[in-house]
């Protein structure tokens, strides 16, 4: 039996040959001063929790860990060839005080690490192109702002050329429309289409969570039309698996093909669903004094006249919610209160001057 990488484990991707895996676990990080392995920085001094480092995992080999010399690796993906990693890292391997993310290319075999992307903001996901030419990553639109939007860019690896794809796209990619639940909250997925002159990814837009096709030309596709909430999504030869939901299911799967038809593959609620009432929930809307239009989601109980209202005021502030279940809504629904769920300024969805729309102004 092999010994796990040191460290609570935080992602693992497939090598493109099927034999090796890499794996990102978080770490403790050095004491301050202390010269080995290195010291940690970040923008507020010394690291003080933990941070995350980078495992190659063979059948038959004990965990080997690369790009030591890289602190804080978060995001990785395969080059095609499986001979390079693409990472995402804090502070390179000069161990100066340069601050934000950085995009490096890790060979596998050596562990020797080039800088591809110089640090400029936070970097949320990567995908490396199927032809190997490209890698694509998302980045906030600034530094140390919540509210900013993820913006999509690839990177030329034969030139070193960075262009913004999609640059006149206003919401923000990877932040799909939250819930009550934890399905889709982790790292932004990013994934290349087949033929390596598109990307996916979800973003919300107002209450709904969209799929979208980015393709590298410019134009944008939505993906899987008549889906309330997209929230997950894997690509395969002849289509796509999504994970959904909407106000009335709390999730399933369905097959969409090349040409756009969707077809439900999971059934896995119905048995508990025809268990239970689900109370009905409303689009509403709001006009605020100075002309922007608020949207929310009412959830009645059985018997609402009468009923105490719950507002209910999702976190971030920056998150978006909307067309998707609420458990909570359909729990506090069954024990007769009515709960209002609503998108106000500082929710994503709707934009970046929405999102900043109470930054300093609450």
């Amino acid at each position: 039996a092999l010994e796990p990488p040191a460290g609570d484990l935080v992602d693992l991707r497939w090598a493109p040959d099927g034999h090796r895996l890499v794996a990102i676990t978080s770490v403790s990080p050095p004491e301050k001063g202390h010269d080995l392995p290195y010291p940690v920085r970040s923008s507020t001094g010394w690291v003080t929790g933990p941070h995350h480092a980078a495992w190659i995992m063979e059948t038959g080999r004990q965990p080997v860990r690369v790009g030591e010399r890289l602190d804080n690796i978060t995001i990785t993906d395969w080059s095609p060839d499986a001979d390079r990693l693409a990472v995402v890292s804090d502070q390179g391997v000069d161990r100066d005080t340069s601050l934000g993310n950085g995009i490096w290319l890790l060979w596998a075999s050596s562990g020797e690490a080039s800088r591809l992307v110089e640090p400029n903001r936070p970097i949320s996901a990567l995908a490396w192109s199927p032809d190997g030419e490209f890698i694509a990553y998302l980045a906030a639109a600034r530094d140390n702002a919540n509210s900013a939007i993820n913006e999509l860019w690839v990177v030329e690896l034969s030139s070193g050329e960075v262009s913004r794809v999609a640059p006149n796209f206003d919401r923000s990619l990877g932040k799909p429309v939250r819930g009550d639940d934890e399905r889709a909250i982790g790292p932004p997925i990013l994934v290349w289409d087949d033929d390596a002159l598109g990307l996916l990814a979800v973003f919300a837009e107002g209450g709904h969570s969209r799929l979208g096709r980015f393709g590298v030309a410019g134009d944008v596709e939505i993906v899987g039309v008549g889906h309330d909430c997209v929230l997950e999504f894997d690509v395969g030869a002849s289509g796509l698996a999504i994970s959904w939901s909407d106000s009335e299911t709390p999730g399933e799967v369905s097959w969409v093909d090349r040409a756009g038809g969707s077809t439900q593959v999971s059934g896995v609620g119905e048995s508990l669903m025809s268990q239970v009432s689900i109370a009905p929930t409303e689009r509403i809307t709001v006009m605020a004094s100075d002309g922007v239009e608020v949207e929310g989601w009412l959830t009645l109980p059985p018997e609402p006249a009468g009923a105490a209202l719950v507002l209910q005021v999702h976190g971030g502030p920056h998150y978006a919610v909307g067309e998707r279940f609420s458990f909570d809504a359909q729990r506090l629904a069954g024990r007769g209160f009515a709960v209002l769920r609503a998108n106000p300024r500082g929710s994503q969805g709707y934009g970046q001057a929405f999102a900043d729309g109470n930054l300093g102004d609450w």
